[in-house]
């Protein structure tokens, strides 16, 4: 957007996913066959505080709580739930909703609406994602926090249910006992026992021995010389995904040693998945040895990311001999989209056997005419992903979770092209916003938005305009103009100003189509050479937030292009836009033209074209650009010329004004 852009936290490839030690990973509330909003940010970090972590059993695998069902009871995260009957919507609050999409949701004005099935009746609920207990509930359009229980996708269907052990909550049920279950055939779930706090070695006090580690991952540590008598005994310690030392029990077959079972699982792995150590892990691989599964009732601890979880623990269940890199291309083979693998985690915590549905999805996804199945399944991941919006989701990666064929048959499907740089773009994105010190009568007056910043190429086909997706982001930008821009009077200046401090270089430039690497031919820019004049704008402190057109335009997005597309990186001189939300404009040397160009009012709710505004104001105009350029804080006489062109039944952009808007929301006037 500018060479000074304000400081914004950068967002990361997709990386390999490891596997978490126990000590570090919270227990994972996912409820079966779940949707977690694609623009729902996790609410822990992937790794926890030691501080935060609960007590753990330390008495052992006799002490580890086994459970019988996958299951998970969702209703023990929320207590406060009150009875369903309260959040039933009238059906004169529905006449103008959109039916279900294929996640069951329903959207109107901005709020997000299930269909729930219970006791034979189908009605609908306002419900949101709950990141308290990891699920959606029903919600009271009133309440700021949602209250109501805990509900699950139907399989296969649009449609959802309450939790497991919600349904008594309801008031037709309130005060009746539930009703009676077999103990035998279907006992009740169980939590997962908390893990211990775990209990981390100081490396300034200790040093691993020259035979650490073991092939089981042990460390032998011994305390450094001049240490107190309380750290003189040998410790031993796992190593954790960052690195430090966790103490655990002395392996029960001595260092070194090699496992009677099981011996494709070493100690550590057994450690990170089950919690287990010392004599525990040989209690673990004799009661697994005979059927090459976990014992039965033990159940791993749940992941908060399940592709760690397929991979470094079922599908090792079930592939015992392939190593990492195996299972994790056996799992990718699969193609699962983000509710896919919560689905499969969830049915093989139950039953360790890879159900039918994967295979039957497996193949429909590796035939190519299977055309309308490749466009539902390009609709579902545009959902899951957010990809309109947010563009993100906190822990899918399109790279490892798909096939490079079917990954690009589904960008395809969704409207994405390569250019020559390799990188992603769409032609069909009907807005950017853009934050910017230039006035539309400057716009309006050179017909066009020139390109400012020399971005190197590599990026965009031709030199591009730096834009964002969003209208959040855009205000950001619009915070206070940039004081090297304001050195030019017009955006057709080579060079800067000079004010008489003497820092001005003679040399400088923003613009210059022969810079940057750039082969710009173009002519039609009459460039002003002047270096000897005195900037008229360095007072200036409004800014104005755009809504560009990019209709039919090259449009480069950053958050696609790091889902779907990072091995281009390894390709120079390809590079992605760099700020969130950041969309690059390809427009040439010359511009986007003025007739792309909206300037929204200061409650970013309306917009109109900087042609029309600058018509609408006639002679005024300048007194207005001065009056700008000058320092004067008047936004007003902007706002009113684009209520007279409102009133007047000119083309009037409207936007909701809660400034929540992305470009795909964009709307235009006829």
């Amino acid at each position: 957007m500018s060479p000074k852009t304000p400081f914004k936290p950068s967002v990361t490839p997709p990386a390999k996913v490891d596997l978490p030690s126990p000590s570090n990973r919270l227990p994972d509330t996912s409820v079966p066959h779940g949707i977690r909003p694609p623009d729902m940010q996790s609410t822990t970090p992937h790794r926890t505080d030691p501080a935060d972590r609960a007590e753990p059993s330390t008495s052992g695998l006799a002490a580890v709580e086994l459970s019988h069902t996958p299951i998970q009871d969702v209703s023990r995260t929320s207590p406060d739930a009150q009875p369903i009957e309260r959040f039933w919507l009238s059906p004169d609050l529905l006449r103008n909703m959109q039916p279900a999409n294929a996640e069951g949701l329903r959207y109107i004005v901005g709020r997000t609406f299930v269909d729930v099935e219970h006791e034979g009746v189908m009605r609908t609920v306002h419900a949101v994602f709950d990141p308290r207990i990891d699920a959606w509930r029903a919600k009271l359009l009133t309440e700021r926090l949602p209250s109501g229980p805990p509900l699950l996708k139907d399989d296969g269907k649009p449609t959802w249910r309450l939790a497991p052990g919600t349904e008594q909550t309801t008031e037709s049920t309130r005060g009746k006992r539930p009703a009676s279950v077999e103990p035998e055939s279907v006992p009740a779930p169980k939590m997962p026992r908390p893990a211990a706090a775990p209990v981390f070695i100081d490396e300034n006090l200790y040093t691993a021995t020259a035979r650490s580690p073991d092939a089981q991952g042990y460390y032998e540590l011994d305390p450094r010389f001049g240490v107190g008598p309380e750290q003189a005994a040998r410790r031993f310690a796992f190593e954790d995904e960052q690195g430090r030392w966790v103490e655990v029990a002395p392996p029960a077959r001595g260092f070194a040693a090699q496992p009677e079972h099981l011996p494709h699982w070493t100690d550590r792995e057994i450690w990170q998945a089950y919690d287990l150590q010392g004599q525990d892990i040989e209690h673990f691989r004799t009661r697994s040895h005979a059927t090459g599964r976990p014992a039965p009732g033990l159940q791993a601890r749940l992941f908060k990311e399940p592709l760690g979880e397929l991979v470094h623990v079922h599908f090792k269940w079930l592939h015992p001999t392939l190593d990492t890199a195996q299972r994790q291309a056996l799992l990718q083979s699969c193609n699962l989209l983000p509710s896919q693998l919560l689905r499969l985690r969830e049915d093989l915590r139950g039953h360790l056997a890879l159900p039918e549905w994967v295979e039957t999805h497996k193949r429909q996804t590796q035939d190519a005419s299977q055309t309308g199945y490749l466009e539902r399944l390009a609709s579902q991941i545009t959902a899951e992903l957010n990809l309109k919006r947010e563009a993100r989701h906190p822990w899918y990666s399109p790279q490892a979770s798909l096939t490079d064929p079917l990954r690009e048959a589904l960008l395809a499907s969704m409207g994405y092209r390569r250019n020559i740089n390799r990188c992603l773009y769409r032609t069909d994105i009907p807005a950017l916003f853009r934050g910017d010190d230039r006035t539309p009568f400057e716009l309006a007056a050179d017909d066009a938005m020139l390109p400012r910043y020399n971005h190197r190429p590599g990026a965009t086909t031709d030199k591009p305009i730096s834009a964002t997706f969003s209208l959040g982001e855009a205000r950001v930008y619009a915070g206070k103009p940039d004081p090297e821009y304001l050195l030019y009077n017009n955006q057709t200046n080579r060079y800067p100003g000079k004010t008489g401090s003497g820092d001005e270089s003679d040399s400088a430039s923003t613009s210059g189509d022969d810079e940057g690497g750039w082969s710009d031919t173009d002519t039609t820019v009459a460039w002003d050479h002047e270096r000897n004049y005195t900037p008229v704008r360095t007072r200036q402190r409004e800014m104005f937030v755009y809504v560009l057109d990019t209709r039919g335009l090259e449009v480069v997005p950053r958050e696609e292009n790091y889902l779907f597309n990072s091995a281009a990186l390894q390709t120079p001189p390809t590079w992605f836009p760099d700020d969130h939300h950041e969309g690059l404009v390809s427009v040439t040397g010359k511009g986007i033209g003025a007739e792309r160009i909206w300037l929204l009012d200061s409650t970013l709710s309306k917009a109109a074209k900087a042609q029309d505004i600058a018509d609408q104001a006639g002679a005024s105009a300048e007194r207005i650009k001065q009056a700008t350029h000058s320092g004067q804080a008047n936004k007003h006489e902007y706002d009113n010329l684009i209520h007279q062109l409102e009133m007047a039944g000119k083309p009037v952009l409207q936007l909701s004004g809660k400034h929540a808007e992305f470009g795909h929301d964009i709307n235009w006037p006829e």
